[in-house]
């Protein structure tokens, strides 16, 4: 069996989708948070503001930088004995940007909340989508009280992004408080957020791949993104901790998105990978400075393998010597009972780098 992780493309661009900015309740001016990711070695980024759908393409492409238009919606089931003023006669489980605004920040207390990506998809997607976005344009927010279907009330708003030919992301599941039945059945949904750079500085709940293997396991294939989900409220900095690397052919919006769309990218806090997958039934992988490779397979109990620095079978003394510290290469020979294969490259600081899974 042989089969590639990467399509081959030439090019490799760095981006984060995942950004507030003053249009919501992050601290910086979208100009400002384009300027912060430029100056970081980012080619491209999605400011993806609470509720408010933006494309900022016109405004701030250019040659070796581009955006990628979105959003992050909510849907929220606010704790008992909070009233809920709706103004929305079609859908009485719907607020306003507005209004939801002012009555979360006055006094509504959110006992579980899906927060959901819509991600501009491709040029194909947009011209067979049902609807379409403004330029900049308010969300409404789905709210419910005392009780609600979890996953019902998500998947309403992920049929609203698809009509609008999004890609759609889960975000940061571990720190909604949603319990995992609540989401990981979705339809439609194209990645999970794997790693949330914010919320593992606020609260440790960032990093979420069990849940990710859990929908896999079910031979449904779904992508795994880190993102910063930054707003540069805290002391301590929460931008470029997380992004995806998209392999692609040039930088354009429609070719990142594309790569995007076809999980032809991988995720990272740290590490760097270069080349992965299968050849002549041996999984993979070559990766910047690591201490540790995971292997993680799909199928019976303690199916994959993980290889710690040394412990590689290095030809000669000499490589085994050169690899004492780290390793930038590692592999797997599967037995034919794996269901689906994925790996991740952990460096000496614990940061993680993560590929995209193959179905066997």
């Amino acid at each position: 069996m042989t089969k590639k992780g990467f399509a081959g493309e030439k090019g490799w661009y760095k981006g984060n989708l995942h950004c507030h900015t003053t249009e919501s309740d992050g601290c910086l001016t979208p100009a400002e948070v384009v300027k912060l990711y430029q100056e970081n070695g980012y080619q491209f980024l999605c400011i993806s503001d609470h509720e408010k759908y933006a494309d900022y393409t016109g405004q701030f492409n250019r040659k070796d930088f581009i955006m990628i238009p979105g959003a992050e919606s909510s849907v929220n089931l606010v704790l008992p004995g909070e009233e809920v003023i709706r103004r929305n006669a079609e859908d009485p489980d719907k607020m306003t940007r507005e209004d939801w605004l002012t009555q979360r920040n006055g006094f509504l207390a959110v006992k579980k909340t899906h927060h959901i990506h819509g991600i501009a998809g491709t040029q194909k997607m947009l011209k067979n989508a049902s609807a379409s976005y403004a330029d900049i344009e308010d969300l409404p927010v789905f709210v419910y009280e005392k009780t609600w279907n979890g996953e019902q009330a998500a998947q309403k708003q992920i049929d609203e992004f698809c009509e609008h030919g999004c890609l759609v992301m889960y975000n940061h599941p571990l720190w909604s408080k949603v319990a995992t039945e609540e989401y990981i059945h979705l339809k439609n949904v194209w990645a999970i957020e794997i790693y949330n750079h914010s919320t593992v500085l606020d609260s440790g709940l960032g990093v979420d791949t069990r849940d990710w293997d859990s929908i896999l396991a079910t031979g449904r294939q779904i992508y795994g993104v880190a993102s910063d989900d930054n707003h540069n409220t805290k002391p301590i900095p929460d931008s470029c901790g997380g992004w995806v690397v998209v392999n692609a052919k040039e930088l354009t919006t429609e070719c990142i998105t594309e790569n995007l769309a076809n999980g032809n990218f991988y995720a990272s806090s740290g590490p760097e990978i270069y080349d992965w997958g299968i050849k002549d039934g041996i999984a993979y992988v070559r990766c910047s400075e690591a201490e540790r490779i995971n292997f993680i397979c799909g199928g019976a109990v303690n199916a994959g393998f993980t290889v710690l620095k040394g412990q590689m079978g290095w030809k000669t003394e000499q490589e085994r010597w050169e690899h004492r510290e780290y390793m930038t290469y590692a592999e797997y020979p599967l037995n034919g009972q794996e269901t689906y294969i994925r790996v991740e490259c952990v460096d000496k600081n614990g940061k993680t780098a993560w590929t995209n899974a193959l179905f066997l």
